[in-house]
C-alpha cells in the first residue's frame, strides 16, 4: 500500500511538518484547500450559512502551522457501515487498497486521539 493510504504514515508525515513548522508543507496546504472546499460544498448544499462559511475562511487564513497538528479519528465500522461508501479504484491511493468515504459523520460516531500531544 502506498504511504498516502496508510493512516499511520499520513499522521507521521503531517506531524513532522507541524513539528518543524514547515510553512510550505503540501500536507497543510492540501488540508487548507480541503477545509475551504468542504465549507463551499456545505454552503451550496444548504448545510451551513454564508456567514458560517466566512467564519471558516477567516479561521483557515488566521491559523498557524501548529493548528494543523494531526488527530486520529477512531470510527467503529459497524456503527457507520450504512454511511460508508467504497471509493472508486481510480480515486484511491492505490487501486488495490480498500478505502471508504463517509460524507456525513456525526461527532458521536467517533473518538478523537492526539498521539503526540507533548511534541506537536
Amino acid at each position: 500500500m502506498p504511504p498516502t493510504a496508510i493512516p499511520g504514515e499520513i499522521y507521521d508525515s503531517l506531524a513532522s511538518h507541524v513539528r518543524t513548522g514547515d510553512r510550505h508543507s503540501p500536507f497543510i496546504q492540501r488540508n487548507k484547500v480541503g477545509i475551504l472546499n468542504g465549507a463551499k460544498s456545505k454552503t451550496e448544499a444548504g448545510l451551513i450559512t454564508e456567514a458560517q462559511r466566512g467564519e471558516i475562511v477567516a479561521i483557515v487564513e488566521a491559523a498557524e502551522i501548529r493548528d494543523f497538528r494531526p488527530l486520529l479519528y477512531v470510527i467503529p465500522f459497524r456503527a457507520v457501515a450504512k454511511r460508508a461508501k467504497v471509493v472508486p479504484p481510480e480515486e484511491r491511493a492505490h487501486p488495490m487498497s480498500i478505502e471508504y468515504r463517509i460524507e456525513v459523520l456525526p461527532r458521536y460516531f467517533c473518538d478523537v486521539i492526539q498521539l503526540e500531544s507533548s511534541s506537536v
